[in-house]
């Protein structure tokens, strides 16, 4: 089957010419199929399990003339071959460069001219690519380059001029080439950590892979012997800094050091997993989850929408204490309200100061601001410092709660003839830059996402960060009056979720709610205060691994939810 979906995506590629296509094959050529040869190349095995062992008991068939004749056995060696034929193509325009592998490729211009690649590497070890030219003619064509679609920082020079490329695309160079001509690539090998696919039964959340280029890592029980033991991975914006090790057997092609919350773990390519023998390995690695978490809410006031205190208040010293206080009652997380750093620059003097005493303290902070941009422009931003001190994510209000003005509707195009000041002092969120989507962060205890206070005014957002897999949802404010309670109460219900909201000391309704509707402590009243109360997220996990509701959902019949409001 694996080698018949890369013969399939191999005339997709043929066809249509798209990217995604090599991608694929890429992905199944560098471990579904070399993973499936035994280590001595006298056979292909039926079964490559991601989690467990190889099945090396069926797929070899008989014995005629002392050759095993099997499927596997046929298909194996032919998908090897095929590869040559995709690696480099001819286009009508000039080469095709798809498969980044130590080679001579002998090949005519479309010109006609005999040329030479000659591609120096050893990727995927590491992602750096030299190709040089041979040709007796100077010709004018172009050149295309595969950019993997996983490699997001990629760097190309064409004799030593950098060309701008954009990744899950062709880059074409279009020039009159000539013999010596020297391209140089430094594909993006960092490892990246994929969640497994969310379906309508959320047990598999938890699991995660490690991808480092096209190459798949997997734990290995030859020399790990807690190779399925549950593990919490220590990675920053998608990313995990892992690094290579000596293999501990011979044929393993390439072993990494993998940073976890206990200590390093080994892992190794998949293709080179030793699991012949009936051992096992874990490709889809279970996180280690904690149930109960404790956080802590902070009401304060610092800036607001258009009113900015005093310079004599030093929001980032009202802000730190709090961060110790919180990380002295073991909190692992402290939310703090929307705006309430100002107008600031990510990353800045404010931010390091938090960032420090994030890390001090081993301890996650959530905090608003008005992010500045270097074109003048700005974003209402929440952002998320990790334990590390770096800024693990941000999310952009999406929702701007402008106000009338001058018998203007809400929602409205801006007030006609107004300067840059009119609507800052009025309401910036008229001009601030507004967010596009709605993400999740994965932290060590739980997955989070975040909506900022008007955005809580539409149900479409909660439920879409719960069908991403959220499971907190952290609902900054800065308005007078409450958080309103029964919004909170609702989008628990409805969505599987506990809460984290807070608002600045001039209202009120700062709370820490836990599903299906309990809102365990809350600030009544208006002013300054700080509260901590301890979530239970075994019940809210158990209830998403069973839930009636979300397996019954029918998503086909909902297209009417895109509708525009109607016309009055």
């Amino acid at each position: 089957m694996g080698v018949t979906w890369l013969k399939l995506c191999s005339q997709i590629l043929r066809l249509t010419g798209e990217p995604s296509a090599m991608d694929m094959i890429e992905k199944y050529a560098y471990n579904g199929l070399t993973g499936a040869m035994k280590p001595g190349g006298d056979g292909f095995s039926y079964v490559n399990r991601l989690n467990g062992s190889k099945t090396i008991t069926t797929g070899w068939g008989g014995i005629i003339n002392s050759v095993h004749v099997t499927c596997c056995n046929l298909n194996g060696p032919m998908g090897l071959a095929y590869l040559p034929y995709v690696a480099v193509m001819s286009s009508g325009e000039g080469p095709v460069i798809n498969l980044y592998n130590a080679s001579i490729v002998n090949l005519s211009s479309p010109g006609g001219n005999p040329a030479k690649l000659i591609i120096d590497t050893d990727f995927p070890i590491s992602g750096k690519v030299k190709i040089e030219l041979e040709s007796s003619v100077k010709e004018k064509y172009t050149l295309r380059l595969r950019i993997p679609e996983w490699s997001t920082s990629t760097l190309l020079k064409v004799n030593g001029q950098p060309m701008e490329v954009t990744p899950g695309t062709y880059a074409e160079i279009t020039r009159k080439w000539s013999g010596g001509d020297r391209i140089e690539l430094e594909l993006d090998m960092r490892c990246r950590v994929l969640d497994a696919p969310h379906g309508s039964n959320r047990k598999g959340d938890y699991f995660k892979a490690l991808v480092r280029g096209p190459v798949v890592l997997s734990r290995d029980e030859n020399i790990d012997p807690d190779y399925n033991n549950p593990v919490s991975i220590i990675s920053s914006e998608g990313y995990v800094e892992i690094t290579p090790e000596t293999p501990e057997l011979p044929g393993t092609r390439m072993q990494f050091k993998v940073p976890t919350t206990e200590g390093n773990i080994s892992m190794v390519d998949y293709a080179s997993v030793n699991n012949w023998n009936e051992t096992h390995i874990s490709t889809w690695l279970h996180m280690k989850r904690t149930d109960l978490v404790k956080v802590a809410a902070v009401q304060l006031t610092g800036y607001d929408k258009t009113v900015t205190p005093g310079l004599e208040i030093d929001l980032v010293g009202k802000v730190i204490p709090y961060i110790e206080r919180a990380a002295n009652d073991s909190a692992q997380l402290v939310v703090f309200p929307e705006y309430i750093l100002g107008r600031i620059q990510v990353p800045g003097k404010e931010t390091e100061a938090i960032a420090e005493a994030a890390s001090r303290n081993n301890i996650y902070v959530i905090i608003g601001s008005w992010e500045l941009f270097e074109d003048g422009s700005f974003a209402n931003a929440i952002l998320l410092f990790g334990r590390n001190g770096e800024i693990e994510g941000k999310y952009y209000k999406t929702h701007a709660a402008v106000d009338k003005y001058e018998g203007q509707p809400a929602f409205s195009e801006p007030p006609a003839g107004k300067d840059e000041q009119w609507f800052l002092e009025n309401d910036p969120e008229w001009i601030m830059k507004r967010g596009e989507e709605f993400p999740v962060f994965e932290l060590d205890f739980a997955k989070i996402g975040i909506l900022t206070c008007y955005d809580g005014w539409f149900p479409e957002p909660f439920r879409i960060l719960s069908l991403k897999g959220a499971e907190i949802l952290v609902w900054p404010n800065s308005r007078f009056g409450s958080v309103e309670d029964h919004i909170v109460k609702t989008a628990m219900w409805h969505n599987t979720v506990s809460m984290i909201c807070t608002n600045q000391a001039y209202g009120s309704g700062t709370m820490i709610a836990e599903w299906p509707g309990n809102i365990k402590v809350s600030c009544i009243e208006s002013g300054e205060q700080y509260i901590t109360a301890t979530l239970n997220l075994k019940r809210l996990r158990d209830a998403r691994a069973h839930n009636r509701n979300a397996q019954q959902r029918r998503p086909d019949i909902y297209q009417e939810i895109l509708m525009e409001v109607p016309d009055k």
